[in-house]
């Protein structure tokens, strides 16, 4: 955990491009940058570049930081970080996003939805097209694809495709209503009635939806927005504003946010929202 905000603010590395961030359990944070690899940042606030770098002209998709370890979601598959530097694995397609769940590793890759077993990488029979994002229950899993939501009951073996005029990119839940961002910067809401409605905030584009202990979070080309259900409608309540927010980490005490010429900027969690818009 970063304690010393202000000096975190010292020695921010303005000016980059920040794609990427994910804390780790020893408390230190990792974020990945356009053209400029991968950082560590201690408990200092100190920045370090990791000296053993990816493949020449990786793009990073996204970090995680899952059971203890940290994973380099790229374009060139996925990757594990070893003390002696970045480790490939069976998964060599592009990778977007890493999720744990009843303690299996799944990846949502470009050649579908993988998981570990036994320290081997399987792909399921069931996702052979693109997923980017999943989220599960025990019965359910519902995937981010090109066109729209897919859901296979693992109880049945049967599935279905909600198609939502764009592809979704990540996939959440709030109050029991499943949420998503699609390819066009818009929240797209189930109604828990097996239909989706698409909802446009005008002046901001939607990045990515991130969970925080029960919180969704909007990643947005204007800032960071806490999702709200009130009054029958989904509302997007500022936390901080002002700049492109790419992905956000938590902590016990803050969120981390990379932004886009910001550096990394961290939000005290007992004041993680202040105000609103629809």
């Amino acid at each position: 955990m970063l304690t010393n905000h202000s000096l975190l603010h010292e020695q921010n590395q303005h000016g980059l491009l920040l794609t990427s961030v994910a804390a780790a359990e020893d408390g230190r944070l990792y974020a990945s940058a356009v053209n400029e690899g991968i950082f560590r940042i201690d408990n200092t606030a100190a920045w370090s570049r990791l000296p053993h770098e990816l493949p020449a002209g990786v793009t990073v998709n996204r970090l995680e930081a899952e059971d203890g370890q940290i994973f380099a979601c790229t374009e060139q598959g996925l990757f594990q970080l070893r003390e002696d530097g970045w480790r490939t694995t069976k998964i060599t397609v592009p990778c977007y996003r890493l999720r744990s769940k009843g303690g299996v590793l799944y990846v949502a890759t470009g050649n579908g939805l993988w998981y570990r077993f036994n320290d081997n990488w399987v792909r399921t029979s069931y996702s052979e097209e693109a997923v980017f994002d999943l989220f599960m229950t025990p019965q359910m899993i519902f995937m981010a694809r090109s066109t729209g939501i897919f859901l296979f009951d693992r109880y049945t073996q049967s599935s279905e495709e909600f198609k939502v005029g764009s592809s979704v990119s990540s996939l959440c839940v709030l109050h029991g209503y499943l949420l998503g961002a699609d390819g066009l910067g818009n929240l797209v809401a189930g109604d828990k009635r097996g239909r989706f409605n698409t909802h446009h905030y005008k002046g901001i584009r939607i990045f990515s939806l991130e969970s925080c202990e029960g919180r969704i979070y909007a990643c947005t080309s204007r800032g960071l927005y806490q999702v709200l259900y009130w009054k029958d409608r989904f509302h997007l309540c500022s936390a901080v504003t002002g700049f492109p927010v790419t992905d956000v980490a938590f902590d016990k005490d803050n969120l981390y946010l990379s932004t886009y010429f910001e550096g990394l900027r961290i939000l005290p969690r007992r004041r993680s929202h202040v105000s609103g818009e629809a």
